[in-house]
C-alpha cells in the first residue's frame, strides 16, 4: 500500500482523490492547508505527493522548489495539478508530472501508478542487488561449515 499525500484547500477535491486513491488501494494522507505541506512531507514520507498549484494566497511554485531542494524529501515524486496550463513551470519548478484540472481518475491513476514503479526501481536500484530477501554474502570464515556440492568440488579438484 502506497502513501500519497494530497494537498489541495477545496474540501470537495479532497474528498474526491481520498475516495479515489482507497479505492485503487492508496493510502491517502490529506493536507489543506499549505504550511502543513513541508512538515506533513517530512513526518510521513509519502511515496508520492498529488500538489494542487492553486493554494489560497500561497506561491505554491516555491513551496514545490522547496520540497525539490530539501534532500530529505527531493527523492518523492510529485504530481502537479491545475486548472490552468501551468505544465512548464510546474517541471521546471521540479514536479515529476503535471495533470490539467479536470482528469479522469484512470488518467490520474495511468501517471500515479507510473511515477510510483518508477520510484520502486529507482530505490531497489540504489539499495543494489541484495534485497532483505537476499542476504548480502559474507566471506566464510574457516570456522563456518563448507556447504558445496560433491559434483561442484570433485570438478574443482578435477581441474
Amino acid at each position: 500500500m502506497s502513501k500519497v499525500m494530497v494537498v489541495d484547500d477545496n474540501m470537495v477535491m479532497l474528498d474526491f482523490l481520498n475516495t479515489l486513491l482507497e479505492m485503487e488501494g492508496h493510502m491517502p494522507i490529506i493536507v489543506s492547508r499549505p504550511e502543513a505541506i513541508l512538515p506533513t512531507a517530512a513526518a510521513q514520507r509519502p511515496d508520492l505527493i498529488l500538489l494542487d498549484m492553486h493554494l489560497a494566497e500561497q506561491d505554491t511554485l516555491t513551496i514545490l522548489q522547496s520540497l525539490k531542494h530539501d534532500p530529505e524529501l527531493s527523492e518523492i515524486p510529485v504530481i502537479a495539478l491545475s486548472g490552468m496550463d501551468l505544465k512548464d513551470k510546474c517541471l521546471a519548478c521540479g514536479a515529476d508530472d503535471f495533470m490539467l484540472k479536470p482528469f479522469l481518475p484512470s488518467q490520474l491513476f495511468a501517471k500515479v501508478n507510473q511515477l510510483l514503479q518508477s520510484r520502486a526501481l529507482a530505490v531497489a536500484t540504489a539499495e543494489g542487488p541484495h534485497s532483505p530477501a537476499t542476504p548480502p554474502l559474507t566471506p566464510r570464515s574457516s570456522d563456518q561449515p563448507k556447504v558445496i556440492s560433491p559434483i561442484l568440488e570433485q570438478e574443482t579438484h578435477d581441474s
